[in-house]
């Protein structure tokens, strides 16, 4: 498993409220990757994101190394061990809020790899899309005011990437003492690409875009190209890209 992460202030704030983190364990094909854009205003948002990341790490990695799963057990366990951590980071990011005293919250996407099949859980506007036969799809779906407009037909995809309160998400850890994430999973080739990001990559760069950069760039520049496309865009948000590409050996199931 390869793997590459960027992130950069961006343009106008004056502080990054990005984390993200890159974990594997070629050994048992295994690979964690977290990218979490926080909010609550400088210190705050920081703070939030990365004791997100951190508790997301701490708490999958315990729980892979501590498990050795019947063949049963094997196919619940990582979308239980991602529920887990998610829920772990929301009540450690609202109990250092103050139990919602001061505003602090994060958004949160994870990419867990385990025997060949690529598990996803998000909440809030930070995305996963994948890379694959020359196409990118978006695999999860914005916990935003504006996606919920798209799904009612009262907005089109293109209307949404230019409405004014695009920003506005409807979930977030740490705003109250319970969330809920949303889940997937689906077979991953090697070869192919995940990229996650914040929104202060897709908040400036399109679709076509994307799919152009991963068309035309070496792997591990994909980061720098993406970040330096942003920026060059506009840069009205703290930026990270993080990319992720199995072997064939991480996608032999066990």
């Amino acid at each position: 498993m390869d793997a590459w992460g960027l992130t950069d202030v961006g343009l106008i704030r004056p502080q990054n409220q990005d984390s993200f983190l890159i974990e594997l364990l070629p050994e048992t094909g295994q690979a964690l990757c977290v990218v979490c854009d926080g909010m609550g205003g400088a210190q705050n948002g920081k703070l939030a994101s990365a004791v997100a990341a951190d508790c997301i790490e701490e708490m999958i990695f315990q729980q892979m190394s501590d498990t050795t799963p019947t063949p049963e057990e094997d196919a619940l366990l990582p979308g239980q061990v991602l529920r887990d951590s998610i829920r772990l980071a929301n009540a450690e990011v609202y109990a250092r809020s103050g139990d919602g005293d001061r505003l602090m919250g994060t958004t949160v996407v994870c990419a867990l790899v385990w025997q060949g099949v690529l598990h996803l859980a998000h909440v809030g506007d930070s995305r996963a899309y994948l890379y694959e036969d020359g196409a990118l799809t978006q695999i999860t779906r914005d916990h935003s005011m504006v996606q919920e407009l798209v799904d009612q037909g009262a907005l089109t995809s293109d209307e949404a990437s230019r409405h004014p309160e695009r920003n506005v998400i409807t979930r977030a850890l740490g705003v109250e003492p319970e969330v809920e994430c949303s889940q997937s999973e689906r077979p991953i080739s090697a070869g192919a690409v995940v990229l996650l990001c914040s929104d202060g990559l897709t908040g400036q760069l399109s679709k076509e875009r994307l799919t152009a950069a991963l068309r035309e760039t070496d792997f591990y520049d994909l980061p720098r190209v993406l970040v330096n496309q942003a920026l060059e865009a506009g840069g009205n948000d703290n930026i990270t890209v993080l990319v992720m590409q199995p072997g064939e050996e991480d996608v032999q199931r066990g």
